[in-house]
């Protein structure tokens, strides 16, 4: 900036240098009495000054030039890192929002294998139950197998009996209450499936 403000101070002052009234040979030669030789010589020295103040003027707008083209690289370059930046920004927001959805993807998957374990463990419960209440029956067929032939043989006293037949409703009950925990669990399982 400095360097374009001394070129242009020199250019103005060239130009005023050169805008000085110009004498005619006739009118130096009489007002100065010099002599031809002189006179060849300054206008020498005023042609040399000439070329030089213009070479000096072909400088300064190289160097203007230049200077601008330097300015434009520069904006070109700023441009150029704006976009960057822009770019770096976009990919740190998408890398943000996969991050984001890769751990919704978890959650979710934990809670498809949470609600997986508890319908497992519903189906175990209903079949377990199931299990239970067959095999408790299989009991009450025995014992009221076992009952039946210990009165056809005659064997069983009515107080043996009272005690077989207390067993065989004991178990009957316990028939009913795993009856009642088996609609729960199948409740629970139709809960849990759906």
């Amino acid at each position: 900036m400095k360097t374009l403000l001394i070129a242009l101070s020199l250019v103005l002052s060239v130009q005023m240098w050169a805008q000085e009234p110009v004498v005619s040979k006739t009118d130096t030669i009489q007002e100065k009495g010099m002599s031809a030789d002189e006179i060849l010589k300054q206008a020498e020295a005023q042609k040399a000054e000439q070329a030089r103040l213009q070479e000096e003027e072909r400088k300064m707008k190289e160097a203007e030039k230049a200077q601008k083209e330097l300015e434009k690289q520069a904006k070109e370059a700023e441009r150029a890192q704006k976009e960057a930046d822009k770019r770096q920004k976009e990919a740190e927001k998408a890398q943000k929002e996969l991050a984001k959805q890769q751990k919704e993807a978890e959650r979710e998957i934990k809670k498809a294998e949470k609600e997986k374990k508890k319908l497992e463990s519903a189906q175990k419960d209903v079949q377990k139950l199931e299990d239970r209440i067959t095999d408790t029956k299989r009991d009450i067929d025995k014992l009221q197998a076992k009952l039946e032939k210990g009165k056809l043989k005659g064997k069983l006293s009515p107080n043996d009996i009272t005690k077989e037949e207390e067993k065989i409703l004991d178990k009957k009950e316990k028939v009913r209450d795993l009856q009642l925990d088996l609609e729960k669990a199948q409740r629970k399982l139709k809960k849990v499936s759906n």
